[in-house]
């Protein structure tokens, strides 16, 4: 694991010489970083090579919002009803998933599957759609044992969220609370999910823990739940896609605060733009258009008015 070696291996997956397709920017760019931070356990003095590695012109624009992120968001701001439809998931997939269970011990294996997967998506929505976190971390978050990153306060309705340092990629912990928004209560889901839906989920992991909020769920395990969930209501979407939809409906409201965003999503105002958000500017300039003409309007009738 020398610098030559690592170096030789990029070259030749940037110049296409193996048999396989070249990998997409992006993901060279992570399996790179991951490179790394391997061999910097035994090479502490690569860090300033890192550096200067990843700001090489190969590398410019890796970190921006990619195309498949920016059409499903831009299809998905363009159409309230699927925006109304998205920050309402939790509500339905639990709506969905717990009439199954009602019934779970008369219903076929592949109804069992279907049953326990939107259980699953619901419980992840009822986080992510209030507090969009990486899903990475999700999976990880402990909601029992000693100082457990999410509770259910006592006498109150809202969820506690405390997640340490190491759990949060970027590095900033989180100390934040959700509560019940219109018709749909996170709360009320993630207690249903732990008390009813999760030890049935747990019977069929491989690595079950009991002391995590998903019970020890793979983050392939909630990738495809979530893939399941979302596409019977019609909105076909990736996990990760959760903190772009969100990013990019709070930017494209008139009024939108970036500093707002970022907070909520837990990283900076420049990332957001930069990665997250796509700011749809065609419907911005028609609401500019819009401006102006009732700005222009009023003026009218003022000078109607003095005369």
């Amino acid at each position: 694991m020398c610098l030559q070696n690592i170096l030789a291996a990029f070259e030749a997956e940037r110049d296409g010489k193996f048999y396989w397709k070249p990998l997409a920017l992006r993901t060279n760019m992570k399996n790179m970083g991951a490179v790394f931070r391997f061999a910097r356990r035994y090479h502490p003095d690569l860090k300033d090579v890192q550096s200067e590695f990843f700001q090489q012109h190969y590398f410019i624009g890796a970190k921006s919002m990619t195309k498949t992120n920016e059409d499903f968001c831009r299809r998905l701001v363009r159409t309230p009803e699927r925006v109304s439809r998205f920050l309402n998931l939790a509500g339905h997939l639990h709506h969905d998933a717990a009439d199954l269970l009602d019934r779970f011990d008369v219903l076929t294996g592949a109804q069992k599957t279907r049953a326990l997967q939107l259980s699953t998506a619901a419980a992840t929505a009822a986080v992510l759609t209030f507090l969009p976190l990486r899903a990475s971390t999700l999976v990880d978050l402990r909601v029992y044992g000693d100082n457990p990153h999410i509770t259910f306060p006592l006498g109150f309705r809202n969820v506690t969220v405390a997640i340490p340092t190491i759990l949060m990629k970027n590095k900033k912990p989180m100390t934040a609370e959700f509560r019940k928004r219109g018709k749909v209560d996170p709360r009320m889901i993630l207690e249903w999910w732990l008390q009813v839906a999760r030890a049935k989920v747990m019977e069929r992991l491989h690595n079950a823990d009991p002391a995590r909020l998903m019970g020890g769920a793979s983050y392939a395990y909630v990738a495809e739940a979530w893939r399941l969930g979302t596409a019977e209501h019609n909105i076909y979407m990736t996990l990760h896609q959760v903190r772009h939809a969100i990013a990019s409906i709070l930017l494209n409201e008139p009024g939108a605060d970036v500093d707002c965003i970022a907070a909520l999503l837990n990283d900076s105002p420049a990332t957001v733009l930069r990665a997250y958000a796509f700011f749809d500017r065609d419907r911005a300039f028609e609401r500019g258009q819009s401006g102006l003409a009732s700005v222009n309007k009023a003026l009218s009738r003022g000078q109607g008015a003095r005369r």
